[in-house]
């Protein structure tokens, strides 16, 4: 939406990543994890650090897609989304994964 209204990709990819943290961060504590050691002043910006990194690898995938090989920035943000939630898929499965 953001970037039919002229926002540079980039701008409008964080801007999401921000509503969408906010609104993971609440329906998880809602939904999920109810326990009351769960604080949401605690909550929000510890999966803000934590997703910061992906980010950073989102918005670096991103930046190649678009810029290097010349992708349509929509495709280029679909194949970014689904890298990107494969390898936190991957991290979380490597350090939370049951013994």
């Amino acid at each position: 939406m953001l970037v039919s209204q002229g926002v540079s990709i980039y701008i409008a990819n964080a801007a999401a990543f921000c509503v969408g943290t906010v609104v993971n961060v609440v329906l998880i504590r809602k939904f999920v994890f109810k326990n009351n050691r769960f604080q949401l002043g605690v909550d929000l910006p510890l999966t803000f650090l934590v997703n910061g990194m992906m980010l950073g690898i989102g918005m670096v995938l991103l930046w190649l897609l678009v810029e290097l090989a010349l992708l349509n920035p929509y495709l280029a943000k679909l194949l970014t989304n689904g890298t990107t939630f494969v390898i936190n898929y991957i991290i979380r499965a490597i350090f939370f994964r049951k013994k």
